[in-house]
C-alpha cells in the first residue's frame, strides 16, 4: 500500500525534433556527397570480411564476385543503398571472434533495401559473434529510413543514442530480431546505448523481436531513455514481441535499461495503436517495466507479456517503478483483454502492478482485465492518489465494486454478488479474481458479469480451492477500477475454469497454434504436493534438444513418473528453471530451486508439459 504523502517520479522519455532532425541532417549530408548511379533491380549479395571502419576515402567494391580489395560493413551499406532491390550483407571474417567493428561514425541512414544478417558467422565461444560497437562516442548504429530492412544476429552497445533508429512517415515493415541491444556479447554484462531500440516520426508496422525464440532480441542495460521506445506523432501499429527486456540473456537476472522497459508517447493526438506483446519477459528494469504517456497515445495494448518476473512467469524479477504506467493523459488503452492469451502475468514489481491516471493531465477508458497481478509492492490496480475510486479526471471517476459476499452454489461452484455503487447504473462490466494478499490483487480470472438495476451483480465461478475474491468495474467506454475490499470464498475444490494468462516466455502466434500455448497464473503460494504412487521402470532411453525458453513436449514417461525424473534428465546441470503441466484445470509447476512453491508432483504418459530452461540443452526420456 502506498506511504500516504509518497509521490512516485515520472519517468516520462522525450524523443524531441532533434532526433528528425539528426536523421534528415545525415541523409541530406550522404546524398550530397554521393553521385547516385542509376539504380540496380537486380538484389545483390555483399560479404563483409573487414571489421575496419573506413569512415573517409573511397568506398571498396563490396560487390561479390569479384571482391577488389577488403569490404567494410560501411562499405557494403553504401552499395547496398544505391539500389532498389533487397540485397543482403552477410559475413565472413577471418580468425576467432569475435569481432567487433567500432564505429567512428554512425553507418550511413539505410536508404534502400538490405537484410542485415550476421548469423552466419563462424562460432565465437558466445551467441552472437559480430559487434557494432560505438565506444562510447557514436550517436548510433543504424538508422532505417525505408522499409523492409531485418537486422539480424548482431552485438549493438555503447552508442550514445539509440543503437538502431526506425525513423519515418510510413517507414513500415523493418525487423529487429534475434540481437543483444546494450549488453556485452556473453548476453550477462551491460554494455548500454542511451536507448536499445527507437521508433520514431510517423514509422508504422515496424517488428522488434517476433513469435519464435529465434527472434528473440535481449534488450537490456541501456540508458535513462531505456530499452525500446516508440514516440511521435504517427508512430503506430509497431510491435514489441517475445523480447527479454531488462534481463541477462538466460532471462535469470537483472541488467536493467535504466529508463525503464517499454515507452510509448506522442506529441500530438491520434491513436497510436501500437502492440506490447504477447511473449515479453519485461523485468529487472531501473524504472517501470512499461511507460504509456502523453495525451495523444491511445488505443495501445500491453498483453500477453509477463512484467516484473522471470521466463518462467512466477518467480520474481523486479522493476524498480510500475510493471505498467499509464500517464499525462494516455487514453483507451488495454492492458490484457478478453481473448485467450491476452492476459498478462504482473508481479513482485516495486510499485504498482498497473499504474493509471498520473502525471498533469489523466487520461480516461483504460481498461485492465483478466491479468494475473500479484505481490506487487504498491496495489495492484492504482488509480492516481484515489480515495473513494480513480479520482476526478481519470478513468471515468469509476468507483471499485462492493462484494457482499460468496456463498457455496453447489457443484463445486461458488456465487459472489455484491454492488457497483460509482455509477449505480446497469451495465457495468464486473470481474472477479481470486486474491492473493492482504492489499488486493487479483492473481486468477474467475468470472465475468453486467450490473442490473441500481448496480447489482451477481456472478458465479468454479471453486479455487477456498481464499479470498476481489473485484474490478469496467464502464461501456472501457474505464476500469481498482480492485475492491476483499471478501473470503467458502474452502471447496480445484478450480475447473481455464486461467488465460499467459505463462511462458515464448510468444504465441496471432493464428491459432500448432502446438499447446501455455496459459496460466503462478504456482499456489501454498501447495500441497502429491507423491506418486508406483515406482516406474524405464526403458531404452532417446535424446530430445532443448531450446532456451519453454518447450512443449508430450510425455512417453510412464504413468505416475515422479516430475523430478524428467527435471534429472535435462542438462547442462543448473539449466532447468521449471516444468509445467497443466491438471484438473489449474496450472501445476515444479522447480529444482523452489520445491517449497512447487505443486507437480508426477506426469503420466501423453501428458503435455512445458520445461522451461534458461539455455540450449539435451533431455533424456524413454524411448518410444
Amino acid at each position: 500500500m502506498r506511504i500516504p504523502g509518497h509521490q512516485k517520479r515520472s519517468y516520462t522519455w522525450r524523443w524531441t525534433a532533434a532526433l528528425g532532425g539528426l536523421a534528415v541532417l545525415t541523409f541530406a549530408l550522404v546524398m550530397a556527397l554521393v553521385v547516385m548511379p542509376a539504380e540496380r533491380a537486380q538484389a545483390l549479395s555483399f560479404v563483409v570480411d573487414d571489421i575496419t571502419d573506413p569512415v573517409a576515402g573511397v568506398p571498396a567494391d563490396c560487390t561479390a564476385p569479384p571482391v577488389v580489395g577488403a569490404c567494410s560493413l560501411r562499405d557494403a551499406v553504401a552499395a547496398a543503398d544505391l539500389t532498389a532491390a533487397a540485397d543482403t550483407i552477410t559475413f565472413n571474417i577471418t580468425g576467432a571472434g569475435p569481432h567487433i567493428i567500432t564505429l567512428g561514425a554512425p553507418l550511413i541512414p539505410v536508404t534502400g533495401n538490405i537484410i542485415f544478417d550476421a548469423t552466419g558467422e563462424a562460432a565465437c565461444g558466445q551467441a552472437h559473434c559480430v559487434e557494432l560497437n560505438g565506444a562510447g562516442a557514436v550517436p548510433s548504429a543504424l538508422t532505417l529510413t525505408t522499409s523492409n530492412n531485418t537486422v539480424r544476429g548482431f552485438v549493438i552497445r555503447n552508442f550514445t543514442g539509440p543503437g538502431i533508429i526506425i525513423v519515418g512517415v510510413g517507414v513500415t515493415g523493418n525487423v529487429i530480431a534475434n540481437n543483444f541491444i546494450g549488453l556485452d556479447g556473453t548476453g550477462t554484462l551491460a554494455a548500454g546505448n542511451g536507448t536499445g531500440v527507437a521508433i520514431a516520426l510517423g514509422a508504422t508496422g515496424n517488428t522488434i523481436g517476433g513469435t519464435v525464440a529465434t527472434d528473440r532480441n535481449v534488450i537490456s542495460g541501456n540508458g535513462a531513455t531505456g530499452g525500446v521506445s516508440i514516440d511521435g506523432a504517427g508512430a503506430s501499429s509497431n510491435f514489441v514481441r517475445g523480447n527479454y527486456i531488462g534481463t541477462n540473456a538466460a532471462g535469470t537476472g537483472a541488467v536493467g535499461n535504466a529508463g525503464g522497459g517499454v515507452r510509448i508517447g506522442s506529441v500530438a493526438p491520434g491513436p497510436t495503436t501500437n502492440v506490447i506483446g504477447p511473449g515479453n519477459i519485461i523485468s529487472g528494469n531501473g524504472a517501470n517495466g512499461v511507460l504509456i504517456t502523453g495525451a495523444g497515445t491511445n488505443a495501445n495494448r500491453v498483453q500477453g507479456n509477463c512484467i516484473g518476473l522471470r521466463p518462467d512467469c512466477a518467480l520474481p524479477l523486479p522493476n524498480v517503478l510500475d510493471g505498467v504506467d499509464i500517464e499525462a493523459g494516455a487514453a483507451s488503452n488495454s492492458v490484457g483483454g478478453t481473448l485467450p492469451g491476452a492476459g498478462n502475468n504482473i508481479g513482485f514489481n516495486g510499485d504498482d502492478g498497473v499504474a493509471i491516471g498520473e502525471g498533469a493531465a489523466a487520461g480516461n477508458f483504460n481498461t485492465v482485465t483478466r491479468n494475473a497481478i500479484f505481490l506487487n509492492t504498491g496495489l495492484g490496480i492504482q488509480c492516481d492518489t484515489a480515495a473513494a475510486g480513480c479520482d476526478l479526471t481519470s478513468n471515468e471517476s469509476i468507483g471499485d465494486p462492493t462484494l457482499a459476499g460468496c456463498a457455496d452454489a453447489g457443484g463445486g461452484n461458488v456465487s459472489c454478488t455484491g454492488t457497483q455503487l460509482l455509477p449505480a447504473v446497469a451495465g457495468i462490466t464486473i470481474d472477479v479474481y481470486r486474491a492473493n494478499a492482504a492489499d488486493p490483487e487479483g492473481d486468477l480470472w474467475l468470472c465475468t458479469t453486467l450490473t442490473g438495476a441500481g448496480g447489482a451483480f451477481g456472478c458465479t465461478f468454479a471453486n479455487p480451492g477456498g481464499g479470498s475474491a476481489t473485484a474490478t468495474a469496467t464502464t461501456a467506454g472501457g474505464s476500469t477500477s481498482q480492485f475492491s475490499i476483499m471478501v473470503g470464498i467458502p474452502p471447496g475444490i480445484a478450480p475447473t475454469a481455464t486461467p488465460v494468462v499467459v505463462a511462458t516466455n515464448t510468444p504465441a502466434p496471432t493464428s491459432t497454434p500448432t502446438t499447446p500455448t501455455a496459459t496460466g497464473t503462478p504456482p499456489t503460494r501454498t501447495p500441497t504436493p502429491g507423491s506418486p504412487t508406483a515406482t516406474p521402470t524405464l526403458g531404452p532411453m532417446e535424446t530430445k534438444t532443448l531450446v532456451a525458453g519453454c518447450n512443449p513436449m508430450s510425455s512417453t514417461y510412464p504413468d505416475n513418473t515422479a516430475v523430478t525424473t524428467l527435471g534429472a534428465a535435462v542438462s547442462p546441470a543448473g539449466a532447468l528453471i521449471s516444468i509445467w503441466k497443466f491438471d484438473a484445470g489449474v496450472w501445476r509447476g515444479y522447480s529444482p530451486d523452489y520445491p517449497t512453491y512447487s505443486d507437480l508432483s508426477e506426469v503420466d504418459r501423453l501428458d503435455v508439459v512445458f520445461i522451461c530452461v534458461d539455455r540450449a540443452g539435451s533431455f533424456q526420456r524413454p524411448k518410444i
